[in-house]
């Protein structure tokens, strides 16, 4: 069973290990996140208060100085089931992927309003990761003509041939 609570968060334990501890990019935009929209997402814990998802949102959460965080507890797992479900919470998001069409157009369509806040802030993606997804798309599909090469100028006088073959002494 499961049950939302407001959580102390001194009362929350990290697990023993941490098998994807979060980085500093993720607490800086669960700090963002917290900033702007408050805790729109509980953690997850399990009876004896270990920690099974959210850790960004809790490390943000301790550096923010929150005193408590919503919390969904969930009861009845064994050891095992705790540390699996911790796991597979972990992997979940990495076995999805971005519809880059779509997530182009919900960009696009929220730079044309007035936002309150900085979109690289608030999602996660850095500035040069948006400026890629907010390319045009057909221009991205035509070659850039800075990538081209020149042809390097023939040389006046020609020190080796196709077909040439080099003894080499000891090294």
């Amino acid at each position: 069973s499961m049950a939302l609570e407001e959580v102390p968060i001194t009362e929350i334990r990290l697990p023993d290990r941490a098998v994807k501890p979060p980085t500093t990019r993720g607490i800086a935009t669960a700090k963002a996140i917290l900033g702007q929209w408050g805790p729109v997402m509980p953690l997850l814990i399990s009876d004896d208060g270990t920690l099974m998802a959210g850790f960004e949102l809790h490390a943000a959460a301790h550096e923010l100085e929150l005193v408590t965080i919503k919390a969904v507890r969930v009861s009845s797992l064994t050891e095992a089931d705790r540390r699996a479900l911790t796991i597979a919470l972990a992997r979940l998001p990495e076995l999805s992927k971005w519809d880059a069409g779509v997530l182009q157009t919900e960009f696009k369509e929220l730079l044309s309003l007035d936002l309150e806040f900085d979109l690289h802030d608030q999602t996660g993606f850095t500035i040069g990761e948006l400026d890629v997804i907010l390319e045009d798309a057909v221009a991205a599909d035509e070659p850039d003509p800075t990538d081209d090469i020149p042809e390097p100028p023939a040389p006046e006088h020609v020190v080796t041939r196709p077909g040439d073959v080099f003894m080499v002494g000891k090294h």
